[in-house]
């Protein structure tokens, strides 16, 4: 059996968009695993069909994830860039429980950055000034543990596939705040990530596209070459600092930054789409 198969009711294969999507929002909402689709999806029709999902999903915009930030994982995907996800207000958990899934669970600890004033849309992502701008504008920064589940049946699934079940993502869990503006110590902050007495992973936050800022600032070009632009309030997990580490649903699963603080997630038993964890 596939690391992410749920049983052997599994959905039929999809053949069309509208489909796919109609099945992944059944996903989200407790349905049976999704079969993936036997044609390859582009990267252009896996975003369309994410942001369907997310709309008929009627949850606010939170922010954004970033996945495939390093070198390994674009590599593994056949991508040159990181890919994003759409991270809506109920999958933010500030200390609370996770919503539990029948699905295996994955964890990754992240820098998490809050946007703190509106910004316009962004052009170049190397430039200078575009990074000190985003520094400046970063009002908090949270310790996190990214909590990551397929909707596929098969997690062995193409970038398009992938970027179309919002990049694995399942719940966003906020701990410490661990300052509230950017600071060039949090660039390279050694990073932990274990639960209960099993081997951690360890790393770092500049594994995020070699440096947190640089990955923000990547994200603010790839908004703003759909003329969108960053909002005040925007959370940015901006990719994984140890890689992706399977977890049980047995056991708190924390992380540590450093000095700085740490996050703890637990998992708990209510429906993501059916109101806040208990």
């Amino acid at each position: 059996m596939d690391r992410f198969a749920l049983s052997d009711a599994t959905s039929p294969r999809i053949y069309d968009d509208a489909r796919l999507t109609a099945a992944l929002v059944a996903a989200h909402r407790g349905g049976v695993a999704v079969e993936p689709p036997t044609e390859a999806l582009s990267l252009a029709r896996g975003y369309a069909v994410q942001a369907r999902v997310f709309a008929e999903r009627h949850a606010p915009l939170a922010g954004y994830k970033l996945a495939a930030t390093s070198p390994g994982g674009r590599t593994a995907l056949g991508v040159d860039a990181p890919l994003v996800g759409l991270v809506n207000a109920t999958e933010v958990i500030h200390g609370g429980a996770v919503p539990s899934t029948p699905r295996p669970l994955y964890a990754e600890a992240e820098l998490v950055l809050r946007i703190g004033i509106d910004l316009p849309p962004a052009r170049d992502s190397g430039a200078p000034a575009l990074l000190g701008s985003l520094a400046d504008a970063i009002d908090a920064v949270f310790a996190g543990i990214e909590l990551c589940s397929s909707r596929f049946a098969d997690d062995d699934v193409a970038a398009g596939a992938l970027v179309a079940d919002n990049c694995l993502l399942h719940a966003l869990v906020l701990g410490d705040r661990l300052s509230d503006r950017w600071e060039a110590r949090l660039a390279a902050c050694p990073v932990r990530l274990w639960q209960g007495t099993a081997s951690s992973a360890e790393g770092s936050t500049a594994l995020a596209y070699g440096h947190p800022l640089k990955a923000l600032a990547w994200l603010a070009a790839w908004l703003g070459e759909q003329g969108r632009g960053f909002r005040a309030g925007d959370l940015v997990a901006t990719g994984s600092a140890t890689g992706i580490t399977p977890v049980t649903q047995s056991a708190p699963i924390a992380a540590r930054f450093g000095d700085f603080g740490g996050v703890q997630a637990h998992i708990g038993f209510q429906d993501k789409d059916e109101g806040e964890a208990k």
